[in-house]
């Protein structure tokens, strides 16, 4: 059976772009709509805000939440949050890019956990088996599973 070049050509092109693509998507990780998990944040005397929740591509137990821009007079207006399920871990990310895709770099630790010295906003966290909670003097944030 001989293959003509022409075909040799267009394999060979479709292997280097798999690849290449491949790569591309597994060092800049797309960040997918979660349905298994809800958002919503109380903010100090306004009404609740529901975030949006969103998984790393094939790592389902890392989460990262988006909430809408913040009010002007919230001092520290946070948008992003990211959580690591499996090991009960809450931290304010760098937050994901969205060129050209809604991507997290993965080489990346996923945020300071705002518990630690660094955030210094008197965060406190809470997990439960149906999700998780975290708080500071201005705001709570709820992370649920969703039923379904």
């Amino acid at each position: 059976m001989k293959i003509s070049v022409k075909l040799t050509i267009a394999l060979l092109a479709v292997m280097i772009l798999t690849v290449s693509v491949s790569m591309f998507v597994c060092h800049f990780r797309p960040l997918i709509s979660s349905t298994d998990w809800t958002a919503s944040m109380n903010i100090k005397s306004q009404d609740p805000v529901t975030g949006e929740v969103f998984h790393l591509l094939g790592r389902s137990d890392t989460l990262f939440i988006r909430f809408p821009a913040p009010m002007p007079e919230d001092s520290r207006g946070y948008t992003w949050f990211s959580a690591d399920t499996s090991r009960k871990f809450v931290a304010i990310p760098d937050w994901p890019r969205t060129s050209p895709y809604l991507h997290f770099n993965h080489d990346k630790a996923i945020g300071v956990q705002v518990t630690d010295g660094k955030v210094n906003d008197d965060w406190q966290s809470e997990w439960a088996e149906d999700g998780f909670s975290f708080s500071n003097p201005r705001r709570i944030i709820a992370i649920t599973k969703s039923n379904r």
